[in-house]
């Protein structure tokens, strides 16, 4: 069979199948389809893909619209819990207050009932309030612990004295049952304790009409006692009733937020149905798990097991608050001045302040607080916030710029409770902070932080003779010479300065491990300009930060930053060559 090729001359074109063979248009047009085939198949990927992508794209946009807009409503939230909390705090700060001072005065005992009862019905609605607060705080995951050295004996006691006289007239037995070796202080948050054990002890007692109710601290390990060496201690906390019982299908139901075992329980006892669902959190903050075990009809337990590190060497006097009597004011001498412009509120502090020994003078807003301050040079003065015309934020900032090294304690008297809210103050000068409605104690306990960092800020020093050590500058000077000792000055004073900042903005927020960082590196970058006092003061921060004693830190803190004052202003002097 002859070969028949086309003429390219004939046709002008040639179809070739392989290298050199040849097709026909037939075999050439399959060829077309099959890759258009191919070609709309890939085409449909990367369409799919693009879908997939788009689709991705539009769940990240639902999904960052939806985190925005939680994040507003978080927002809105707190600002609106923020304002309730400031407007009931306010009057209720008067309430309690003139109750406690009314205690004190004479009063027949119908009389002293009548003010018991109002006073416990004040602090029942400010407990009610803060449980609001404590689990806005749980749910924004901002809640922290204080660790501090406590007798856990007396936490206990004190917790269950509350309630003898409801269980009094109830006609229940309470009981407190405490190991015979307990510590004399252990290192943890007293208050926080407190708090969980008034909230399993005032449902037992709520919830239980006959019988008892016992608080019980037991070691896990009875055949190892406390003793001079032993460094922690672990104990089961318990809480137990002989109360109306819980049926089993409702105990998953306990720590649920806002929950009662059914509506008429809120109708018949009352409560928020926040109690157990925040010392739920409370006691996991604490390294713990509570747990219930309850029969309807029979009575309720509820436990739980913390370990504590002991406070060696610490007596009850190491833990003992300041006296509530004039005889403050002799051992811990200073002038105050009370600034305030509620009407009642002012009524309040000054005789609280009297009853304590102290004459305070009294300004009714900010700039009458400056102007004092311009002529009597307070020691300490008691801030409140939200005043007409210039606030207690803005009247400290002024305070702050007439003193540039021997400054009064600031201390913000506010019903803004929120830990954002204390930051704020602090940012704005303020040294210290306490929340409306506070009891004499709680003011006695701010009198006393200042009183102690007073006496510290006095003892460190300020001039350049002091503040910085002459042989390590000299030795300094001498090996490396003027230029390099300018430049480390230079190098120290910018870096220092956010350190400084960090270190203060750690004690505010209660963070202990951040505290230690910031003075850690402030500590070594100090020593190495010789700021020797400011690098002792950052090696003792250091060490409380790692403790968590972050309330021993205040003064400490302060005493720092006066110390960095003396040295900025030491090394921002022409050196001499």
């Amino acid at each position: 069979m002859s070969d028949t090729r086309a003429d390219p001359n004939e046709h002008g074109a040639r179809f070739v199948s392989g290298s050199e063979s040849t097709g026909t248009p037939e075999q050439a047009l399959a060829a077309l389809q099959e890759a258009h085939a191919q070609q709309t198949l890939e085409l449909q990927r990367v369409r799919a893909d693009l879908d997939r992508l788009l689709d991705a794209s539009i769940e990240m946009s639902v999904q960052a619209e939806a985190g925005r807009s939680a994040e507003l409503a978080s927002r809105a939230k707190s600002e609106f819990l923020a304002t309730i909390s400031h407007e009931i705090r306010t009057p209720l700060h008067g309430i309690l207050g003139n109750a406690e001072l009314l205690l004190g005065t004479r009063l027949d005992e119908d009389q002293k009932r009548c003010v018991r009862l109002l006073r416990s019905s004040a602090q029942a609605l400010t407990d009610i309030l803060n449980d609001v607060l404590d689990y806005s705080k749980i749910e924004a995951g901002r809640l922290g612990l204080n660790t501090e050295p406590f007798d856990l004996g007396a936490c206990a006691t004190d917790a269950a004295a509350l309630f003898e006289s409801v269980a009094r007239n109830k006609g229940l037995r309470l009981q407190l049952r405490l190991p015979h070796d307990l510590p004399p202080a252990v290192v943890g948050d007293a208050s926080r304790l407190r708090q969980v054990l008034l909230n399993l002890l005032a449902n037992a007692v709520k919830f239980t009409a006959r019988g008892e109710v016992s608080l019980v601290l037991e070691p896990t390990t009875p055949s190892a006692p406390f003793g001079p060496g032993t460094t922690e201690v672990t104990y089961r906390v318990v809480v137990q009733d002989t109360g109306i019982g819980i049926r089993a299908d409702r105990l998953k139901l306990l720590f649920e937020p806002f929950q009662q075992l059914d509506a008429s329980m809120t109708r018949r006892f009352g409560g928020t149905g926040l109690g157990l669902a925040i010392s739920q959190r409370l006691v996991g903050l604490m390294g713990g798990t509570i747990k219930a075990d309850s029969r309807e009809g029979e009575g309720s337990r509820f436990h739980f097991t913390l370990t504590w590190p002991t406070a060696q060497n610490l007596g009850p006097a190491a833990t003992a608050g300041p006296r509530l009597d004039a005889s403050l004011a002799r051992t811990q001498p200073m002038s105050i001045l009370l600034v305030e412009d509620n009407a009642t509120n002012q009524a309040v502090g000054l005789e609280m302040l009297d009853r304590l020994g102290y004459s305070a003078a009294l300004a009714v807003d900010g700039l009458a607080a400056v102007q004092a301050q311009r002529e009597g040079l307070y020691d300490l003065i008691l801030m409140d916030i939200q005043m007409p015309g210039m606030d207690g934020v803005e009247a400290a900032r002024c305070i702050r710029a007439l003193h540039s090294v021997q400054r009064p304690r600031i201390v913000a008297l506010t019903a803004n409770a929120a830990a954002e809210d204390r930051q704020a103050y602090l940012d704005a000068g303020m040294d210290d902070h306490l929340a409306k409605p506070f009891e004499m104690r709680d003011l006695a306990a701010v009198i006393t932080r200042a009183f102690k960092a007073r006496q510290t800020q006095e003892t460190v020093p300020t001039d350049s003779a002091q503040v910085l050590d002459d042989a390590i500058r000299d030795s300094l000077k001498r090996q490396f010479g003027q230029a390099f000792l300018e430049r480390l000055d230079e190098t120290y004073l910018r870096t220092a300065a956010p350190l400084v900042h960090a270190a203060g903005a750690a004690l505010a927020a209660e963070d202990g491990p951040a505290l230690q960082r910031a003075a850690h590196a402030l500590k070594s970058s100090s020593a190495n300009v010789g700021a020797v006092a400011l690098s002792r003061l950052c090696a003792e921060l250091e060490i409380l930060g790692k403790k968590g004693q972050l309330n021993e830190a205040v003064p400490l803190m302060t005493a720092a930053e006066r110390s960095w004052l003396g040295v900025q202003q030491a090394l921002q002097r022409p050196q001499t060559r």
